[in-house]
């Protein structure tokens, strides 16, 4: 038995214009801007298991001005289920050291749990439309959830 092919229609949305028409001034589409006003940059570290849970991770929450993302905020986040001695050693680093900011911003380095920091800093910089920098992404994000569904 022979295949015989038969017409489909297709449909096409277009958008059409008058030749000659000149535009008017609320047709004219406005340039979306390039880059985001804000951005979270971050990098996790991990244990050497095969399981690789998060053992720290370093953040900044920067702001564009003139085209530069600058330093607002700097701040060290360690697993939730790392040992005490552990999170001591990172208060102490982070205690000992000034975050590389903007003059006039916080210079104290902030020391947050893995969940405090999903809660805070993540959600609000997702809120605020900040582009999320990581230097593995799939990787880094994933050592930030718990669960999906």
């Amino acid at each position: 038995m022979a295949i015989t092919p038969e017409p489909a229609p297709v449909f096409v949305r277009v958008h059409t214009r008058v030749k000659n028409e000149k535009a008017r001034p609320e047709a004219v589409w406005k340039q979306p801007r390039k880059w985001a006003n804000f951005a979270l940059v971050f990098d996790c570290e991990t244990t050497t298991d095969l399981n690789q849970n998060l053992t720290f991770l370093w953040w900044r929450f920067c702001e564009l001005k003139d085209g530069v993302y600058v330093s607002q905020q700097e701040g060290v986040v360690y697993g939730d289920d790392l040992d005490k001695e552990a999170v001591g050693l990172i208060r102490e680093h982070a205690a000992s050291e000034k975050a590389d900011v903007e003059e006039g911003c916080p210079e104290t380095i902030r020391v947050q749990s893995r969940t405090q920091f999903v809660n805070r800093e993540f959600w609000k910089a997702i809120r605020l439309g900040a582009v999320i920098v990581c230097f593995n992404a799939p990787f880094d994000l994933s050592r930030l959830g718990l669960e999906y569904r």
